[in-house]
């Protein structure tokens, strides 16, 4: 209790000894803190995607007997067969909104991935650019804008001859060359269902895959593996761990430098209270209970100024911030705003550490002729 009593006279002290230094050292830091809290959301790939609407965020890959299983299992070209057909398992559950069935047709590579493609749930994920997006009959497809081929053309698939009636944009992405064609056609093909992605009606925490009902059902739906050379592959849009660290790190590159310079003014405080620190050495206490004393002092101002930072980000949000972000429905949460709290106190702590040992590493007398 005594030693938190002296803390709080430290404290008081520093800002009575020199106002405006100490009122520089608080405005700087808090304003650090509240960068710190903005990049977070708009410059780290989970946050600022998190409740993006598009479909590839919440677009889960499921692979059975297929050429992909090449690509994924390397120089094995090991083909997995979880399933022959889809059957409609997963059509009408509640996590759903869509699921498209895929057959890779021949001329596989990895530039070019024809294949005809239907949605056996739900509404296709595309745009129609040309033409109509509506079947009239069963031997009708709608074909990928970049192709040459125009509305009206017949084109063979499959040994089946198809008419196209419209074209499409934004599905998956271009390296796949897809001919959408009716539900009832696709089914009643001979043909194999390599593929389906399904996407959730809500997205997911793909990190988390103990968060994620979505994986759960598809999981337990086929008893199948994730990224095994079949079965189960993430979405394509989910932000990796690996990625989100970089955009973390580079963050807190950015933090502590800002940090570094804002210790300087709180060395120069330090230093306008020597004499005490001196006083506390003659009358018996040891180095190491001062660069504890001064350490935590250090501690408390800097979490103070990291809480108040946040709090002044938090209550500005939908005023200002949501307005200057580089999407307007970037989401906070508590999670965050503790990662973030996290994330400056241990990098704080760090950058502290020199600073107290060179301010503690004298004698009394030194400090005294300093």
């Amino acid at each position: 209790m005594k030693s938190l009593y002296l803390i709080l006279q430290r404290l008081k002290q520093y800002y009575s000894k020199n106002k405006t230094v100490f009122i520089v050292y608080i405005i700087g830091s808090v304003f650090c803190a509240v960068v710190v809290s903005y990049f977070y959301g708009n410059l780290i790939s989970r946050q600022s995607e998190r409740g993006w609407p598009e479909y590839r965020y919440r677009q889960y890959e499921l692979l059975f007997s297929s050429p992909m299983a090449e690509t994924i299992n390397g120089e094995t070209g090991e083909v997995l067969d979880y399933l022959t057909k889809y059957n409609g398992e997963l059509d009408g559950n509640e996590l759903l909104e869509s699921v498209m069935v895929v057959h890779y047709l021949s001329g596989f590579s990895l530039d070019s991935w024809p294949c005809l493609t239907t949605c056996a749930y739900g509404e296709p994920k595309f745009d129609i650019v040309d033409g109509s997006g509506e079947f009239t009959g069963g031997d009708q497809v709608i074909i990928q804008a970049e192709r040459s081929e125009q509305v009206g053309d017949t084109i063979v698939l499959a040994d089946r001859e198809f008419t196209v009636i419209g074209k499409y944009s934004n599905y998956r992405d271009f390296t796949h060359d897809d001919y959408y064609i009716p539900r009832e056609t696709f089914m009643e093909m001979d043909i194999t269902h390599d593929q389906i992605f399904l996407y959730a009606k809500e997205e997911q925490d793909l990190l988390n895959p103990e968060n994620d009902p979505v994986r759960a059902l598809i999981l337990s739906t086929y008893n199948c593996g994730i990224n095994d050379g079949g079965g189960l592959v993430v979405s394509d849009g989910a932000v990796t761990e690996d990625i989100a660290v970089v955009e973390a790190a580079q963050i807190s590159v950015c933090y502590v430098i800002s940090m570094i310079s804002f210790m300087f003014l709180l060395s120069y405080l330090l230093d306008s209270l020597r004499n005490e620190t001196i006083i506390s050495m003659i009358v018996g206490a040891s180095k190491w209970k001062v660069r504890i004393m001064v350490f935590i002092e250090m501690t408390v101002l800097t979490a103070f100024t990291m809480i108040a930072g946040m709090a002044i980000h938090k209550s500005l949000y939908s005023i200002f911030f949501e307005k200057i972000n580089i999407r307007e429905d970037i989401i906070y949460t508590l999670t965050d705003y503790t990662q973030i709290f996290l994330m400056m106190f241990i990098l704080s702590c760090l950058v502290e550490i020199p600073f107290v040992w060179r301010y503690t590493r004298l004698s009394p007398a030194d400090a005294r002729r300093r």
